[in-house]
């Protein structure tokens, strides 16, 4: 196995050894695609709930080229490798309920990433991706997966208004599924390239977010405001935000792969009687995912990445590295190429 393994904060390293596909329960997959995001960068930064050393590369597809008589797929099947695993201990894996595990695992964060040649990989992680699915749309599943389970947890229906805070992928993807379902998504952010793509995936209503914001918002709701919010971590949008869009009882969810020092005014939560949720992953909701593409249920020939091949990711990951230490805005998502 050959990779990139980040060795301590701000350190990258090339490493090359032996992984065997010697459990039953696993498949040796050689990794074709790796989408690296600013999450990758943030672990290079230094990130407290990261173990080191790790592998970058949170998202990827492959194709399995060795497996044990055991596996439900076969040598040669193209699949995505789900980058969330139950840790199979905590009370609630040893009680079946897996989905509600205490202590998830997360590819490169507290488990090795795949930007690497080949990764053994659990079964379980594995899913068979059919031929009307692409590898560009492929590896938006965990994206997908995210705002799938938002919409359960805040338990979004026909007609209810959603204020979704931050239009870069995670908000753009949540409001297309919205809509899918039937809920009204009002898009907000500071950037108008972001709201043009809104426009783009027929997101109708899509504000800037600045001081008339509120007033927007009260007159497209009747002046009831967002019974539902969702403010997505990274939009670098003021929380309080969330809350002034909030009717009273909402619920407002907190969501990201990240988890940011966010502070959030309690004084208003309470005054509102808000209902607060955190969604970190889509663990459970990868096949629902898989099938929603297939059938082409929103259009994700929108989005487009920069691609790189994987002999010149290092330097890649480095700039964005010195991005984020000057404070500016990370480049990625990187689509690598690792053919």
């Amino acid at each position: 196995m050959i990779g990139l393994q980040i060795s301590q904060k701000g350190k990258l390293e090339k490493i090359n050894k032996m992984e065997m596909c010697e459990d039953a329960n696993s498949s040796k997959v050689k990794i074709t695609k790796v989408l690296l995001t600013p999450e990758d960068t943030r672990t290079l930064l230094g990130d407290d709930s990261a173990t080191y050393p790790v592998i970058p590369g949170r998202i990827a597809i492959g194709q399995i080229s060795d497996t044990s008589d055991f596996s439900y797929l076969e040598k040669g099947t193209r699949v995505y490798v789900n980058p969330i695993t139950n840790c199979g201990e905590c009370v609630q894996c040893l009680s079946s309920n897996s989905n509600l595990c205490t202590s998830l695992q997360t590819a490169g964060k507290n488990v090795n990433g795949f930007l690497r040649d080949f990764a053994v990989v659990k079964n379980s992680q594995l899913y068979f991706l059919p031929s009307l699915v692409k590898d560009s749309e492929a590896i938006l599943i965990d994206y997908i997966t995210l705002a799938l389970a938002t919409i359960d947890k805040l338990d979004i229906t026909k007609g209810e208004h959603v204020a979704v805070i931050g239009g870069g992928l995670v908000g753009l993807i949540t409001s297309m599924l919205i809509i899918y379902y039937q809920g009204v998504p009002i898009l907000i952010d500071g950037k108008e390239e972001n709201l043009d793509r809104a426009r783009l995936a027929g997101i109708y209503y899509n504000l800037f977010s600045d001081n008339k914001v509120e007033k927007e918002v009260s007159e497209l709701t009747g002046a009831h405001m967002a019974q539902k919010v969702i403010y997505v971590a990274d939009s670098n949008i003021n929380t309080d935000l969330a809350l002034k869009l909030a009717s009273y009882n909402a619920k407002v969810g907190f969501v990201g792969f990240s988890s940011p020092n966010l502070k959030v005014n309690f004084n208003v939560a309470m005054k509102k009687q808000l209902e607060f949720c955190c969604i970190t992953n889509g663990y459970g909701y990868t096949e629902q995912a898989i099938n929603l593409i297939a059938n082409k249920v929103i259009d994700l020939s929108l989005f487009k990445f920069n691609v790189v091949k994987y002999d010149n990711v290092e330097d890649e990951l480095f700039k964005d590295y010195e991005a984020f230490k000057d404070g500016e805005q990370s480049a990625f998502p990187l689509l690598v190429d690792m053919m």
